[in-house]
């Protein structure tokens, strides 16, 4: 697989990012197939998103991958580490970055979240968040999968982290102790967008889409907003836009990353959802279309059962905004 991907979690004081792009396309190895099940797109932001899906002339047998797709998942839960493991400063959770062998000169960067004590995020929220959204189509989080790995990777010489990391451990962990944690896709020619910046962009955006009157600016754009809007809700993600926790590509594509501080019950993600009165005919649709027990066995593990109730409730409660707007404004003006 010749892959260069870089990939972004946090507000970083050190980011790393890579040369700039045309597009959020990410090489794969040559000859692998789409992933099962993939679906055509749906809509001018799908369309958009995937304009380069494909490579032409010579390179026509060698797709592209975007960050969150999902044949990466091979990649994230069975490549060896190659190279040097360095903690990221900032944040909340500790985490670590490195590169996987992908068969590219480089190798395919990844971020990795491992479970600590901390009552700022949980791990296995990570790959909730991203299965949610795979089974959505919203396609707003970077590839995320498990992985279990040796502490032996891991530098443990600050008290903190060790702490964090193996508490009431007495002594130093053994040759043959691992510790799970979710390890993500690092997002290509990307910025974060910190704080002010991220929540200037959604004052906008709900402006333009708090009122029926006149013709959207850019449907793309405000296609990707309500997708985002849903999911922090569904969620219940509290800090979306503070900092650290959105990306933007040098395409141009918006990135959901950093929940793990997801499904605890925050009552914010509500204030933007009823400022909407337009909504994303596609993300709706997709939103009806949501399988309870398929989703249901896919966040096993990850999601306690009253959690998971509660993400439905709130599907419901979305989809009764849209029912009721469309009833009092007309289908034709709330949905687009």
């Amino acid at each position: 697989m010749a892959l260069a991907l870089s990939i972004l979690l946090l507000a970083w004081p050190t980011v790393e990012t890579g040369p700039l792009d045309s597009t959020s396309a990410i090489p794969a190895c040559c000859g692998r197939p789409p992933p099962a099940g993939a679906a055509p797109a749906e809509s001018d932001y799908d369309a958009a998103v995937d304009a380069d899906a494909d490579a032409a002339g010579a390179e026509k047998e060698c797709r592209k991958l975007d960050a969150d797709d999902p044949a990466l998942a091979e990649v994230l839960e069975q490549a060896e580490i190659v190279g040097k493991v360095s903690r990221l400063t900032g944040g909340n959770m500790i985490k670590y970055v490195f590169r996987l062998k992908d068969g590219s000169p480089e190798g395919l960067k990844v971020v990795f979240k491992p479970a600590q004590v901390g009552d700022w995020g949980d791990w296995k929220n990570e790959i909730a968040a991203y299965r949610i959204d795979q089974a959505l189509g919203f396609r707003l989080v970077p590839a995320t999968a498990r992985r279990e790995l040796p502490f032996s990777l891991f530098d443990l010489s600050d008290p903190k982290v060790a702490a964090a990391l193996r508490p009431d451990a007495l002594e130093p962990p053994g040759p043959d102790e691992t510790v799970e944690g979710a390890l993500q896709v690092w997002v290509p020619s990307s910025h974060v967008a910190e704080e002010g910046e991220g929540r200037a962009w959604a004052e906008k955006m709900l402006t333009e889409l708090g009122t029926t009157a006149g013709d959207l600016e850019d449907r793309v754009t405000a296609a990707v907003f309500v997708r985002l809007v849903i999911f922090d809700f569904l969620l219940s993600n509290p800090d979306r836009y503070s900092g650290g926790n959105m990306l933007r590509d040098s395409g141009g594509r918006y990135w959901a990353i950093d929940n793990a501080g997801a499904f605890v019950g925050c009552v914010r993600p509500k204030t933007d959802l009823l400022k909407l009165r337009r909504f994303e005919k596609v993300a709706v649709e997709r939103l009806k279309k949501l399988d309870r027990k398929t989703l249901r066995t896919q966040l096993k593990g990850l999601l306690t059962d009253g959690r998971f109730r509660t993400f439905w409730k709130r599907r419901r409660e979305v989809l009764e905004r849209v029912r009721e707007l469309s009833s009092k404004l007309g289908k034709s003006k709330v949905l687009f």
